[in-house]
């Protein structure tokens, strides 16, 4: 049985109607169909070659392979009005072999030579030459599902395409095309197969996609930019139209967005400023001739309404993968202190996959991967969780011994695919927490192999590192409080190149910590004097003190509004805090700045293993001991 769309005319999109980027898709695709097929064919006796056959469009949902097809189907009818376009219901063949696994094989001849059929003739109803050129189409076959009965029945139907297509002649100009979001293991290496990727939109290629929406509604409607910054308003002298602007602005805060995506946030977003309360949309309509309502767009729409369209239209493959963004984000202001710790970050992770451009332009590759180190407690994952409040990357937390499975090669498996599903998300950056999970040193074997999960999986993730596979758009953020019991090939350059050490937090980290931590203090309560006698406390250290307080403050009167200066002091004394003692307060200060001292005529922290003397708690001592084993390792790698 041949099931054949009720009309095959020529596809309506062409490559002029697309975003640039996906124009030249279009006409890649249109230039291998007609010199890998079409030339070949007519050469065929001549050369004694084959000419390709198949062509599969792989993308994820969305990603506009169907418009990509039929702009390159238009392009080639446009260079030659002889070519005939056959497109196949994938759908109505797999449900016949679904229903009836003793089906006939599915009718490809009778595709092609049907003259019964829409498509058999050309324009003008002259009769279809013999050899004309012929595009069977297949556009939906990655859209039908993959349970088991459906995965045999596609088994079946390339399994009948690749016979069909090894019995054609040489010099038959035959070509068919199969819409995908993968590649079917029969084809992969076929012979006269080839596939075609098309790319998650890069942020150029979202602009030029908004761009081509919004120019469309520019006549329709008004932005009104006044709870955001679009730019200047004028390029060169040049007035900027809102809608390049806006297009621009938008591609920066969407990743991992596909073509669908922007069409339906940019149509969420039309109808949320329709329900606008404040729009007043019908007395606006009943006020405007009819006459002038094409040139005074009656809709105003805001940053607040696309904002609000974002959080109804998530990225398609987030919500389709186990990309979700599993790591709440946690606004910068919530980060007290490490000032030039959260600076640092922003610059290593962040200028570089939003503006890959800029780096290609200076011919700069971006780094691999950081390594946050440091002793516990101290902000490290609040780092990486501020780092996911900027809407330009996607962050996904992964913890290290949730990839380890006890089943050979499912854990190798996971980090495949987890570094796949990131390059479909690009920009992304990728967060191990507890990295030295699986990225302990390894122990070889008197095979002179390593044979544990860890060490494979640490393999794995070395591959993918390495850009073995390629890793555009994606970054490996680590974090790890046992930096020295990390592998030393994975800290080599071009993998966690960019070691980035969150120390102690300073007296004046202390302070900032103890401020942005939220809670509601007394007027009494003296913080800086808290800061300063807490020295070798870390940043969670301090929000327990506080968390301590208030649940005494609670206790003492669950009417409490505020933690009173009595409650930190009582939480401090069960911690050995004696913050109503003044003494020692400056000692201890002058003994934190030389502990934390930097030793300028070399390149690293001055460490010195001097040991406690009995009864001894010093700043100095207790900065010392702690931080020794990160200093060391600063030092040794810098060396």
């Amino acid at each position: 049985m041949t099931v054949v769309a009720a009309s095959s005319s020529a596809p309506a999109t062409s490559c002029g109607n697309l975003a640039p980027s996906y124009a030249v898709l279009a006409q890649d695709l249109a230039d291998a169909i007609r010199t890998e097929c079409f030339q070949i064919a007519s050469v065929a006796d001549l050369v004694g070659i084959t000419p390709s056959r198949v062509w599969t469009v792989t993308a994820p949902p969305g990603s506009g392979k169907t418009t990509v097809i039929n702009a390159a189907l238009q392009k080639l009818q446009d260079q030659a009005a002889n070519v005939v376009v056959r497109p196949v219901s994938a759908v109505a063949a797999l449900t016949k072999l679904v229903k009836d696994d003793k089906a006939a094989p599915f009718d490809w001849k009778g595709v092609v030579e049907s003259k019964d059929r829409p498509g058999s003739s050309l324009p003008g109803g002259e009769p279809q030459p013999r050899h004309n050129p012929v595009v069977v189409v297949v556009d939906d076959f990655g859209n039908v599902g993959d349970h088991d009965a459906v995965s045999a029945a596609k088994t079946t139907f390339v399994a009948h395409l690749v016979q069909w297509v090894e019995s054609l002649p040489a010099n038959a100009p035959i070509a068919v095309v199969l819409s995908h979001y993968g590649q079917e293991p029969a084809l992969r290496h076929h012979l006269y197969s080839k596939t075609m990727a098309i790319p998650m939109p890069t942020r150029l290629m979202r602009q030029e996609v908004l761009n081509r929406l919004l120019v469309s509604l520019e006549s329709k409607l008004f932005f009104s930019p006044q709870d955001v910054d679009l730019g200047a308003d004028q390029d060169g002298g040049v007035e900027v139209p809102w809608a390049n602007k806006l297009a621009s602005r938008l591609s920066q805060v969407t990743p991992g967005y596909t073509p669908r995506d922007l069409t339906l946030v940019l149509r969420q977003a039309v109808l949320a400023a329709l329900r606008d309360p404040s729009a007043q949309l019908a007395s606006k309509l009943a006020q405007l001739d009819i006459n002038t309502r094409s040139s005074t767009p009656p809709i105003t729409l805001t940053w607040a309404h696309i904002e609000m369209a974002l959080q109804l239209v998530p990225p398609t493959l987030a919500v389709s993968s186990q990309l979700t963004r599993s790591i709440a984000p946690v606004p910068w202001t919530r980060v007290g202190g490490y000032a030039s710790v959260a600076a640092t970050l922003r610059k290593l992770v962040l200028s570089p996959l939003v503006h890959p451009e800029a780096m290609a332009r200076v011919g700069a590759k971006p780094p691999a991967g950081v390594l946050l180190y440091g002793p516990p407690g101290c902000g490290k994952t609040l780092l990486v969780h501020a780092l996911a409040s900027s809407p330009m990357v996607n962050v996904v937390s992964v913890k290290g011994p949730e990839l380890l499975s006890k089943y050979l090669g499912d854990s190798e498996a996971r980090v495949r695919e987890l570094f796949q599903e990131a390059r479909r998300n690009a920009p992304c950056v990728l967060f191990f927490d507890e990295m030295d999970a699986i990225g302990v040193k390894r122990e070889w074997d008197s095979a002179g192999s390593g044979s544990s999960v860890n060490e494979r999986v640490l393999t794995t993730l070395l591959n993918e590192m390495d850009g073995v596979t390629v890793r555009t758009g994606v970054l490996v953020l680590g974090c790890t409080n046992r930096p020295a019991a990390m592998d030393d090939a994975l800290l080599r350059p071009g993998r966690l190149d960019q070691l980035l050490l969150v120390p102690l937090p300073t007296k004046t980290d202390r302070h900032a910590i103890l401020t942005a931590s939220g809670v509601k203090l007394a007027p009494d309560v003296d913080l800086a004097r808290v800061a300063a006698q807490t020295v070798a406390w870390s940043g969670g250290d301090l929000v327990r003190l506080l968390r301590e307080a208030g649940i005494a403050a609670v206790a003492e009167n669950a009417e409490a509004g505020v933690i009173a200066w009595r409650h930190i002091v009582d939480a401090g004394r069960r911690r050995g805090l004696r913050l109503d003692d003044e003494a020692g307060v400056e000692e201890e200060e002058e003994e934190e700045e030389e502990a934390m001292d930097v030793d300028d005529d070399k390149s690293g922290w001055v460490v010195m293993d001097e040991p406690a003397a009995e009864g001894r708690t010093s700043a100095r001592v207790r900065v010392r001991r702690i931080m020794a084993p990160y200093l060391r390792f600063l030092n040794d790698r810098v060396k």
